[in-house]
């Protein structure tokens, strides 16, 4: 974070708000239009003041609304990379384990249909456990030598066939001429295009112009005084950051709190007027900001690291430890893991009989409580597949 003090900012900083000194003035003043048509007819200097009062006072409103939903959104980011990195780091031991393991049992089962002498009967049996296994997501899916799903075991197609029948030229040219006009493409449409309107080139270009105002003041390479270039270095690290994200907020933020706005004169109804449209114009882009941050937080919470943020928060009030209920699971998969790794090198080896590979592996449960690892019979389920 930036330092505190409020007056930190340079000796001759870019431009600050304050009143200069100036003969009494007019009740009224003509301004001349920032495009350039005939002048308008202005409030008197009290009306503006009051104006001017009022638009800082929203202005300063948006600017808290948002840094406190800035805030609130990086905390639940943080939250979700903090729980993700404690479950990749403690969870990889038993991944790396797991995925070895798995490697090994899908090669004991090629070295099996390879080079046991087994009858059609016993092939279709072997079939049938590793099919499981593999449906069952005890083991991964092994392309080359997968179950039906049921789609296929509907149409009675063969999973392992290998053949893919090739488009013709002309339907390749249809297609090509399909995805042309836009067509059967479901991200084809105007609504995930970006809108570039003049909304966004009016706020890239205050973002742009409040970051070269900042950077012209606390660029540490223009200060001579080496004491404070640390100081500098640090607010300038938050100007970048918010300049690369877009933050027109906090940008505004640093520059109020180190006194660099423009100068302007509260005894000029030429500078009140605009400065009134000027912070009109900049509370509009505030707002829109305000509605942005509001929506990515909402699609934060529904995105599946937001759900699981959320289910992991719950758990916790409940008294239940997430994260160690997860490594005692993976410590779970990764035994049970090894049984199957076991009984299937057994078979090779034709230390077990054909039977008892036919009931299959007895696992561990996933849990203390009176359910399996699996929610089914799993001898029964094997057996049917003979049937």
């Amino acid at each position: 974070m930036p330092p505190t003090p409020k007056k930190v900012a340079p000796k001759a900083p870019a431009k600050s708000v304050r009143t200069k000194t100036a003969s009494k003035p007019s009740a009224k003043t003509v301004v001349a239009s920032s495009t350039g048509s005939a002048p308008e007819p202005t409030l008197a200097l009290t009306d503006l003041h009051l104006r001017l009062a009022g638009l800082e006072k929203e202005n300063e409103k948006l600017l808290k609304k948002i840094s406190k939903k800035r805030q609130e959104l990086d905390k639940f980011v943080g939250d979700v990379e903090e729980i993700g990195r404690e479950m990749i780091t403690r969870g990889s031991v038993f991944m790396s384990q797991i995925q070895v393991l798995d490697e090994e049992i899908h090669k004991i089962f090629t070295k099996i249909f390879d080079t046991r002498k087994m009858g059609k009967s016993t092939v279709r049996m072997v079939e049938g456990v590793y099919f499981y296994l593999q449906s069952s997501q005890a083991i991964s899916i092994n392309p080359k030598r997968r179950p039906k799903s049921f789609l296929e075991e509907l149409l009675g197609l063969d999973p392992n066939f290998r053949g893919e029948p090739q488009e013709s030229d002309e339907e390749e040219e249809s297609d090509s001429e399909t995805r042309g006009k836009g067509f059967g493409n479901y991200f084809d449409t105007e609504d995930d295009e970006p809108e570039t309107g003049k909304v966004d080139r009016e706020e890239t270009r205050k973002i742009r112009q409040t970051f070269l105002r900042l950077a012209s003041v606390f660029h540490p390479d223009k200060l001579p005084d080496e004491a404070k270039k640390a100081d500098y270095e640090e607010v300038m690290k938050e100007i970048n950051a918010a300049y690369q994200r877009g933050d027109l907020a906090r940008l505004l933020e640093i520059e109020k709190q180190y006194d660099v706005g423009e100068i302007i004169d509260l005894t000029n109804a030429d500078d009140l007027t605009i400065r009134c449209r000027q912070l009109d114009r900049e509370n509009e882009l505030l707002k829109e900001q305000q509605v942005s941050i509001q929506k990515e937080m909402r699609e934060m919470k529904k995105s599946q690291p937001g759900q699981m943020l959320k289910e992991y928060q719950t758990l916790k009030k409940q008294g239940v430890e997430p994260i160690e209920e997860l490594m005692a699971e993976a410590e779970n998969n990764l035994d049970n893991m090894q049984i199957i790794h076991d009984f299937v090198q057994s078979f090779l080896n034709k230390e077990i009989t054909v039977e008892k590979f036919k009931r299959g592996p007895v696992l561990k449960k996933m849990y203390d409580d009176d359910d399996d690892f699996f929610d089914f019979d799993e001898t029964e389920i094997i057996n049917s597949i003979f049937r």
